[in-house]
């Protein structure tokens, strides 16, 4: 595995293949601002979602690349093994003059620098692909994260069926928990005031859109 600014390369699991490049520009910005969830507001949450949900399927996408050029490969040592087993390791360790046992042959395998490179390209894209998972767990904390910290029914319209300013009518302008300019509006048009209401959301929520009354 080679890292090169933001690129990542990979040999190919075959000889005579392109060598697998990964593109980690955009990934490594959306991981930049990770940090931005300490601070998230109700504005910036639907971006930071968007944002953190393409790059773990940026990322999920490098993952699987990775994991079937893994496959590939492991493949080409078992060929290698094989084929070492069949052709080679029987004349090795008769003019070596050593018995020929399990461990015996193993070793002569391993030694092998054909398969040595094989089994080197295996631990490369399985050390690239652990690489990329610990990134992907990451996108999908700070995904979690978000959602949790603004609450399930912040963008849904059916949660606000309990939003005071939707129950009196108040203008879209009224914050949560101010029902001044409410009062006021009963009290010009005769109308009876509400019973006070005490506040009771801890997150903020988007002010509603129902109808003023007059």
């Amino acid at each position: 595995m080679l890292i090169e600014g933001t690129l990542i390369t990979v040999p190919p699991p075959k000889s005579g293949e392109q060598p697998i490049t990964i593109n980690l520009k955009d990934i490594l910005i959306a991981e930049s601002r990770q940090g931005e969830v300490a601070i998230v507001t109700p504005m910036k949450a639907p971006e930071l979602l968007a944002l953190f949900n393409a790059a773990w399927r940026d990322v999920d996408k490098f993952v699987k690349q990775l994991a079937a050029a893994k496959i590939t490969a492991e493949h080409e040592v078992d060929k290698r093994r094989a084929h070492m087993l069949l052709n080679e390791v029987s004349e090795i360790l008769k003019s070596k003059g050593i018995d020929s046992t399990k461990d015996t042959r193993d070793a002569v395998i391993i030694l092998d620098t054909t398969y040595q490179q094989l089994q080197e390209y295996v631990d490369q894209v399985t050390a690239t692909c652990e690489y990329l998972k610990g990134k992907l767990k990451s996108f999908e904390n700070a995904f979690t994260s978000v959602k949790k910290i603004m609450g399930e029914d912040t963008y849904n319209m059916a949660g606000r069926i309990g939003n005071q300013n939707l129950r009196h009518g108040a203008p879209s302008s009224v914050a949560v928990g101010d029902y001044r300019p409410l009062e006021k509006n009963f009290r010009s048009t005769g109308e009876s005031t509400p019973g006070e209401v005490t506040p009771k959301p801890t997150v903020p929520r988007p002010s509603g859109y129902g109808k003023s009354r007059y």
